[in-house]
């Protein structure tokens, strides 16, 4: 299974990071009917910084 990084801010209230991948598998394991799936735009090359990521 997939960890996500949390941390909690001066607030107290709680942020966590996680990909949109890892949502939509929380998401399918809570509303096991539904047919969700990420609709994440993954680009290459240098048009997007060079990282991979549309961001």
């Amino acid at each position: 299974m997939w960890r996500r990084l949390a941390e909690r801010d001066v607030n107290g209230i709680l942020w966590e990071r996680f990909t949109a991948d890892q949502q939509a598998e929380e998401i399918r394991q809570i509303w096991p009917s539904m047919s969700y799936q990420s609709n994440v735009i993954r680009m290459t090359g240098s048009s997007c910084g060079g990282n991979g990521r549309a961001d």
